[in-house]
């Protein structure tokens, strides 16, 4: 598992990168308008993704009965692909022509991103880590190759950016894993889809709200121009970074929890959990200090003169990531005690904080960062109090769990 984990961290600190490194090329090429329009757009496909994949990657690895419960969940995924594709072209009607290219290949991308989400969920199954660990490097190694590569215009680099990331996908993901298992199911293909689709609603929902966090401050400040889209989204990528590594962290830190609730071990639960607090904090705490000691420094060397004055701005969502992580480790204990309303509860809390905090504040740069750091706190706050009060609820003996049921 540890290893697993390693694998997983490296494959996706290097796509990372890759995703950094367009940022990068755009700022110091000046191109922040197309900037923001991919980011703008990213925004509005990533909810729809998240959506599209019904969180089936987590439930398909936690579903004991596959042959079961795989048919109706397959079905389920088919389902919202087809109102992903539907939901393009209506998006495009109401977008300016200008980028309607840029819009269909991002749409393509996040589709078939969506698709390998899906698909890991059966590869986590069956012990594949390495299979998702080595489609993630390749995809991220192919688009750093690509930002070594002398383009005629921005434009064309990240068309090209997007469509390796789809071939990548296509030819090293997917292999037909799904249209394999829905061959293999099709005749136990029942007529409960609906019902197991509203089933999933709550997880979904708590996914979709956990996406729009970063995306809702774009869909305020696109009333600036794509030009202050770019800005927010080159300087908040650090979040996104953070997101990276709490992803591949969060993994074995929810399989060892959960193992220790399994276990009724009260002790290695909270040794487990106060160990990934204090790693969290180390992590943040190291990144807030070298961000204010050489915030200036990152920033100049990185994207250029253009973002120079942003360094307070950079401080604060380090300190927002830091508040991300540890609402993140609190929510894995939360998962791991089957606490599963209280996740949902916290993450609607912080984006109706966030909401509040964007609608009451100046429309800028600075208030929407400002807006995001309000939330994660708020998160980091609600999660740690509801988490305290649930290992104290929980029963840990073997004795209580009888007695509860």
């Amino acid at each position: 598992m540890i290893k697993s984990s390693i694998s997983l961290l490296i494959a996706n600190i290097v796509y990372a990168c890759s995703q950094w490194g367009l940022v990068v090329y755009l700022t110091r090429r000046g191109d922040l308008e197309l900037l923001g329009a991919y980011s703008f757009y990213l925004g509005v496909f990533t909810p729809l993704a998240v959506l599209m994949s019904l969180n089936l990657r987590q439930v398909l690895t936690a579903t004991k009965n596959i042959s079961q419960e795989g048919p109706e969940l397959l079905q389920c995924f088919f389902m919202s692909a087809a109102f992903f594709a539907v939901s393009v072209p209506i998006i495009q009607v109401a977008s300016d022509d200008h980028w309607t290219s840029l819009l269909y290949i991002l749409g393509a991308f996040k589709f078939f991103d969506a698709i390998f989400e899906v698909a890991s969920g059966f590869y986590q199954r069956e012990g594949k880590f390495g299979s998702i660990a080595f489609s993630k490097l390749l995809r991220g190694a192919a688009m750093l190759a690509l930002l070594a590569t002398p383009f005629p215009s921005s434009d064309t680099l990240v068309y090209s950016f997007l469509f390796v990331g789809i071939c990548v996908i296509l030819v090293v993901d997917v292999r037909g894993y799904l249209l394999k298992k829905a061959f293999e199911w099709r005749h136990t293909f029942s007529s409960g889809t609906i019902r197991r689709l509203v089933s999933l609603l709550p997880f979904t929902v708590s996914a979709l709200v956990d996406s729009l966090y970063l995306a809702l401050p774009r869909f305020q400040l696109v009333k600036m121009g794509f030009e202050a889209v770019g800005i927010y989204s080159a300087l908040v990528y650090v979040l996104v970074a953070g997101g990276v590594i709490l992803a591949s962290i969060s993994g074995l830190v929810l399989a060892k929890l959960s193992g220790a609730v399994f276990a009724r071990n009260r002790d290695g639960f909270l040794r487990w959990l106060s160990g990934s607090q204090i790693v969290s904090a180390a992590l943040s705490l190291l990144i807030i200090v070298s961000v204010h000691l050489f915030g200036a420094f990152v920033i100049e060397h990185s994207y250029g003169d253009l973002l120079s004055e942003y360094t307070k701005e950079l401080t604060l969502i380090t300190l927002a990531m830091g508040g991300w992580f540890i609402s993140g480790f609190n929510a894995c204990a939360l998962v791991a005690m089957q606490r599963y309303s209280d996740v949902v509860s916290v993450n609607i809390f912080g984006f109706l904080v966030l909401c509040i905090c964007l609608a009451l504040g100046p429309l800028g740069v600075e208030s929407a960062i400002w807006s995001l750091l309000a939330a994660y706190m708020a998160r980091a706050i609600c999660s740690t109090v509801l988490l305290i009060t649930r290992i104290y609820e929980f029963g840990w003996s073997h004795a209580e769990i009888r007695e509860a049921s």
